[in-house]
């Protein structure tokens, strides 16, 4: 990961902490993420002028980012709901 996609070098590798080299590689992520919803945007915009249809959403296609990871829109939901659940658990 970090010699190829991050681009680092053997002497940038040891200039830089775990942490550093974790929020590289988290922003490498998000990065490639962006760049799926851009394609997914194109696809969709390409998808309504050739079938005139309604096309699904970029989230649809793409998922979502939360928590720093990908999922989907039902996942999304699910874990709102639990955490909501947890917290009515917690109060008195």
């Amino acid at each position: 990961m970090a010699f190829g996609p991050l681009g680092l070098t053997y002497n940038d590798l040891w200039s830089v902490t775990l942490a550093d080299l974790n929020d590289m590689a988290e922003g490498w992520r998000y990065n490639r993420f962006l760049d799926a919803r851009r394609d997914a945007r194109l696809a969709m915009w390409i998808r309504v002028m050739v079938w005139a249809k309604k096309a699904p959403s970029v989230e649809d296609l793409t998922g979502v980012w939360e928590d720093g990871q990908v999922m989907s829109k039902e996942e999304q939901y699910r874990r709102i709901i639990r955490k909501i659940r947890n917290k009515r658990k917690r109060m008195p």
